[in-house]
């Protein structure tokens, strides 16, 4: 839906990557959470999406001068699992058009949630890449959502990650395209320390619909969570 002059147009329906749940099956799942514009009527969005099995997958879509193309399913990092990825690209940032980039989660083949990024370059979307972790992550993984850039290859993602079970928040920048060691970010003086609570789960508040098989069973949590309650 886009807005020009101060008055809101009616809604597009996105077409979504080739393979996806047809609507006709009832179980059609799909949202785009994020978005990002470098003019008026040039903007791409990041969400998920099911495909024919099911499964979540990350995807975009790009506008060109008022007119929004066929969302694009960005490839998973190579060490995704073999069944339900729950991927979600839950932040897009660009700054040219057919140029942005993108954060999220995936599931990895050891049905840990992992980060990953991805860039598009003149349109073209790149394979996600997963990346490092603090050197006192706990080995459960860690998750992207945040994402500001402020030109070609310069960014800044900001997510969360497990230390001995309890979350704590990460930075990840990025310089001339290349994304550095994450770092952790350092707590407010007030926090209790050793009760921080486990990481969120991997899909967020509004996408509890989402499921592993073709009941609809609840999220997988990213370590041993609660659901959210808002």
């Amino acid at each position: 839906m886009s807005e020009s002059n101060g008055v809101w147009g009616q809604g597009t329906e996105v077409v979504l990557p080739g393979g996806a749940e047809l609507a006709s099956n009832g179980d059609q799942y799909a949202s785009l959470g994020s978005v990002s514009c470098t003019s008026a009527g040039n903007c791409a969005a990041s969400g998920y999406y099911t495909d024919g099995s099911h499964f979540y997958q990350g995807m975009a879509v790009t506008e060109t001068d008022g007119v929004w193309g066929p969302a694009t399913e960005i490839v998973l990092p190579n060490n995704h699992v073999g069944g339900n990825p729950q991927a979600e690209f839950t932040s897009i940032a660009c700054w040219g058009a057919g140029d942005c980039s993108a954060v999220g989660s995936y599931t990895d083949s050891g049905n840990n949630a992992e980060r990953m990024t991805a860039s598009e370059t003149d349109g073209v979307w790149t394979q996600a890449t997963e990346d490092d972790l603090p050197t006192n992550n706990d080995g459960t993984g860690g998750f992207l959502e945040g994402l500001a850039c402020t030109g070609v290859g310069d960014c800044v993602a900001t997510g969360g990650y497990s230390v001995t079970g309890m979350a704590e928040g990460m930075m990840l920048t990025e310089t001339n395209g290349s994304w550095a060691q994450v770092t952790e970010l350092t707590s407010p003086n007030n926090a209790n320390a050793g009760s921080n609570p486990p990481l969120r789960w991997i899909t967020p508040p509004e996408s509890t619909h989402r499921h592993t098989s073709t009941t609809s069973d609840p999220p997988t949590p990213r370590s041993g969570s609660a659901p959210p309650t808002h």
